[in-house]
């Protein structure tokens, strides 16, 4: 077995055993100490086991009685995502709308010859990340084709909260940078139509497209 098998095999067993006390009820805190004391982790392994168990928080924490409280403490690991007052810089010429992203609203990360459409619900989290067969948790967009650019298997996440769409940086290795800015991680910065995403080396113009109602 090769260290990254190997290494795989234990984040399945510690992602199984957080997801099992979960569903005991535990709260997350608890079950993500009780998790983190049957193995001793590198940072990188720690950093992505906690980000597994957000993204599962996030989407099946609020099933069980004790999720009220989902802030996972791996403060210097894996911070809870939280708002960023500082908004992004707009690199198009404006518009009214520029940072209203509704139910009208299709997303378009405009990559050259690569461009990647999506619709986002409102309280929705889509995973950006290369996909790999050995992984526990696999990303909503798959970009394995531009791996060469740095992509990490879970790279950066995009929520829409009500009308505003947030992007926010999963500890990945090579970062995320928004306007040419770097994304302290885990915490969400507000996109704008215009605006430059950048995964790696991986460079996206982020366009809000508007679907028409009218008949």
């Amino acid at each position: 077995m090769t260290n990254e098998q190997s290494q795989n095999e234990q984040l399945k067993r510690l992602f199984t055993e957080f997801v099992r006390l979960r569903q005991n009820n535990h709260a997350p805190e608890e079950a993500w100490r009780m998790t983190q004391s049957q193995a001793v982790l590198d940072r990188q392994t720690r950093r992505h086991l906690a980000a597994m168990i957000q993204l599962w928080e996030t989407r099946n924490g609020h099933h069980y009685k004790a999720s009220e409280k989902t802030d996972i403490n791996t403060t210097a690991v894996f911070p809870a995502i939280r708002t960023s007052p500082k908004p992004a810089e707009v690199t198009e010429p404006k518009r009214p709308d520029a940072a209203i992203f509704s139910d009208q609203t299709t997303l378009l990360l405009d990559i050259p010859k690569h461009p990647i459409r999506v619709k986002i619900a409102d309280g929705q989290e889509i995973i950006l990340g290369r996909a790999a067969p050995a992984s526990i948790i696999g990303p909503d967009i798959d970009l394995s084709e531009f791996s060469e650019y740095g992509i990490s298997r879970i790279h950066a996440t995009l929520r829409r909260q009500e009308k505003t769409l947030y992007v926010a940086d999963l500890g990945s290795r090579h970062h995320t940078f928004l306007n040419g800015e770097q994304l302290v991680p885990n915490q969400l910065y507000p996109l704008k139509h215009g605006d430059e995403l950048r995964l790696g080396t991986l460079a996206a113009r982020v366009r809000f497209e508007r679907v028409s109602l009218s008949v």
